[in-house]
This record gives structure tokens, C-alpha cells and sequence, in this order.
């Protein structure tokens, strides 16, 4: 078989329907095993359509969101796509089975009816594709419903998260203004410390200087009274 660009890989089909690559083949293995065809090279790896994908997308949703097991899923795909080439087909040979006929019989015999049997089998098939087609249109609404929650719940926690992120930053601005407001307290509080001090030095210096000069001036007149003293003693 000639693999072109119109085939995905394993690898390439895994990340389109963000499965792993153990349940892509998984999956594959039990479609095939249900009668599904896939294309294969000659070392038989598969290779994917576009078609291929819309068929294991369809599974997965069946198994993950219907709660199907892969088996029974599987084998509703394939049975359905059974049922639509059969129905097809017999579209077809009736199609053409008119065609050939209507350059054989006249206007008013190509007027006339099929034969009920050919009639209650494609009644039949119509109605068993209107079946599974409503199956699928209700599977395809569930998905969008489905989708459509999972949006709206990722759009909820990114909100939760920007909440979360603006009161984080708000409790982050209160806590820093805390911390400056006491560092003022504390810097103000150090500066006012260090003026009390400061002042109560220079008060005790100056008490000091005051004591040594009232010492130096008791001590001086304390001299000049023994020098009388002496001068009055000795006559002169």
C-alpha cells in the first residue's frame, strides 16, 4: 500500500484525540475486531483517514462519557456503518437498476411501482438508518452538551484562579504596608530613643562641667582664705 499525506500516523492520531498511544491501539484493535478496516503497510501499522478519526472519536466518547464498554461500543460503530452501507448500496442498485431499465420499458412502465418485497426492504433499511442516525445525532448533542460543560468549567476555575490571584496580591499589599507602617513606628521610635539619650547626656555633662567648676571655685577661695589667713599670721 502507497501511504501518503491523506494518512495519519499513530503518533499523529493519539495527539489529534489527546489519547496515548497504548489506547489509540486499543481502540483500533477492538474496531478491527469488529469487522472495522484499517489501512496497514506491509508491516502492518496502521495508518488513519480522516474518516478513521471520526470513527475512534465517536468510540471514545461512547466509552468515556457513555460509560460503554469498549466491546459493546465498538460493535454499535461498526454495526451502524454496516447498516448505512447497506442501505447505500441498495440505494444505488436501485438507482441503477431504474436507469437501465428506463431505456428498456416505456414512460408509463417506469412509472409503475417496485416490487413490495424491494419496497419493504428498503422501507426496512430506511427505517433502521433513521434509527441509528438518530442514535448519532443524539450522541453528537450529549458530546456538545458534555463540551460545552467542560468549557464552562474551565471558565469558572481560570475565574476562581484570577479571584484567588487578586486576593492573594491584595493580602501581599496589606502585609507590606503593615510592615513599612511598623518600620516608620520602629525608625521613629529608635530616633526618639536616641534624642532622649543624647539630651540626657549632654545634661550630665553639663551637670558635670557645673560640679567641677563649682569645685575648682570652692577650692580657689578655699586658697585665697589660707593665703590671709598666712598674711594675717605672719604680719604681712
Amino acid at each position: 500500500m502507497i501511504i501518503n499525506d491523506d494518512y495519519m500516523n499513530s503518533d499523529e492520531i493519539s495527539k489529534l484525540l489527546e489519547l496515548s498511544g497504548s489506547n489509540v491501539r486499543k481502540y483500533s484493535a477492538a474496531l478491527a475486531k469488529s469487522g472495522y478496516d484499517f489501512k496497514t503497510d506491509n508491516k502492518k501499522k496502521r495508518y488513519y483517514t480522516h474518516s478513521d478519526y471520526e470513527t475512534l472519536q465517536k468510540l471514545k466518547f461512547l466509552v468515556q462519557h457513555k460509560n460503554l464498554s469498549l466491546e459493546v461500543a465498538a460493535n454499535t460503530i461498526v454495526e451502524g456503518l454496516e447498516r448505512n452501507r447497506s442501505a447505500s448500496r441498495a440505494h444505488n442498485e436501485h438507482t441503477e437498476n431504474e436507469e437501465n431499465n428506463r431505456s428498456l420499458i416505456d414512460p408509463q412502465a417506469s412509472e409503475k411501482s417496485l416490487p413490495p418485497e424491494v419496497l419493504g426492504a428498503l422501507a426496512d433499511q430506511f427505517k433502521q438508518q433513521q434509527e441509528v442516525n438518530n442514535q448519532l445525532l443524539g450522541i453528537i448533542e450529549e458530546y456538545k452538551t458534555a463540551l460545552s460543560d467542560s468549557k464552562n468549567d474551565l471558565r469558572e476555575l481560570e475565574e476562581q484562579r484570577r479571584a484567588d490571584r487578586e486576593q492573594t496580591s491584595k493580602q501581599l499589599e496589606q502585609l507590606q504596608a503593615s510592615f513599612d507602617k511598623q518600620a516608620e513606628q520602629m525608625k521613629k521610635h529608635i530616633e526618639s530613643r536616641d534624642k532622649e539619650m543624647m539630651e540626657y547626656i549632654r545634661s550630665s555633662q553639663k551637670q558635670q562641667q557645673q560640679h567641677l567648676l563649682e569645685a575648682a571655685t570652692a577650692q580657689e577661695k578655699e586658697t585665697e582664705n589660707k593665703k590671709g589667713f598666712f598674711a594675717r599670721l605672719f604680719g604681712n
